[in-house]
């Protein structure tokens, strides 16, 4: 019963439903509907409110469209980047939920609905979503490299290249082919939404260069036959691939459980920074992302985790890509 209860929660998303609603759509009793959902309350699955009089709507506990008391909603990529952020949220215990996404703009728009309380999505997609709907700040950094372009053969103006838009694998993208004199403007550029259509894409011989970010750069590397692998250009070594973006509500109803979190994090960046706790952050990492172990600590030598992140550094990172936004904002 649970299950069909969480399937239909899925489907109904950020509108959640009313409790007396399931009943109908299930085709279950009221008794059997409310020990379920006590159940998977309990289990720290589902949210419940009182919206009038007696009743009650429902949601997946990742779906409600605002911030709770006393617990922060976390979302990452599924990529190698993130030891120390799940390191930090297991020290919180029971006051953390990680939810993990494939895609950094739909991760970023669930930011921006209130879905998450905390996102670590890259700095280009918070840069454009905060100023567009003001609905979040960038705290901290997150980690920096982590990336690189893989090619099968010279890069050219016939290349069919891949990345995902709007993000940091683009402007990385646009500046290694700017360095080589040809207009990113005006190659064959495909975009995905996720690393693993960018994969899968450059497997099948559909396109030949791609943009992209670890443990993919890696895999890329091992299943390709002589690879011309191009580290990150320059301003990507010294700026952050992705920041810490946190929902101003979420910050008004849990400031204090929010500097704990940060605390965290920090002790936490500090300690991978010095390549402590790699083996433990791998274990945790591979335990939500489903990617593999040994992969996820290799990659993890391509990166140089860090929280800090320093005003000159967004607005060099805004200067060297082409981001027009007012300094004062």
């Amino acid at each position: 019963m649970k299950e069909k209860i969480l399937k239909l929660l899925k489907r109904k998303g950020e509108d959640g439903i009313l409790q007396s609603n399931i009943t109908n759509e299930l085709n279950l009793s009221k008794s059997t509907v409310s020990t379920s959902l006590s159940q998977l309350e309990k289990e720290n699955k589902i949210y419940r409110e009182k919206v009038a009089g007696k009743s009650k709507r429902v949601w997946l506990l990742d779906r409600v469209p605002h911030s709770l008391d006393n617990l922060i909603r976390i979302g990452i990529i599924r990529a190698a980047e993130y030891p120390h952020v799940v390191l930090a949220a297991k020290q919180m215990n029971e006051k953390s939920q990680v939810r993990v996404f494939d895609d950094a703009r739909e991760a970023t728009r669930a930011l921006d609905k209130g879905q998450i309380d905390i996102a670590f999505t890259p700095l280009r997609t918070q840069i454009y979503h905060s100023l567009v709907n003001q609905k979040f700040k960038i705290y901290a950094g997150c980690a920096r490299k982590g990336c690189g372009i893989i090619a099968r053969s010279v890069p050219s103006e016939n290349t069919a290249y891949a990345s995902s838009s709007l993000s940091t694998m683009e402007m990385n993208l646009k500046r290694f082919l700017e360095e080589r004199e040809l207009n990113p403007y005006r190659m064959n550029i495909t975009y995905f939404k996720t690393p693993g259509e960018i994969f899968r894409s450059y497997l099948r011989g559909e396109v030949e260069a791609v943009s992209i970010w670890e443990p993919y750069l890696s895999l890329l590397r091992a299943q390709t036959e002589n690879p011309l692998v191009f580290p990150p250009t320059r301003p990507l070594r010294t700026s952050p691939c992705c920041t810490l973006g946190v929902n101003n509500r979420f910050i008004e109803k849990n400031e204090v459980l929010f500097k704990k979190f940060l605390e965290e994090y920090i002790d936490a960046s500090e300690k991978f920074k010095k390549r402590k706790f790699l083996e433990k952050g791998a274990d945790m990492l591979a335990e939500r992302t489903n990617l593999d172990k040994n992969l996820l600590l290799a990659s993890f030598e391509n990166y140089e985790f860090t929280y800090r992140l320093r005003e000159e550094k967004i607005l060099n990172y805004v200067e060297n890509f082409d981001l027009k936004i007012d300094h004062k904002t």
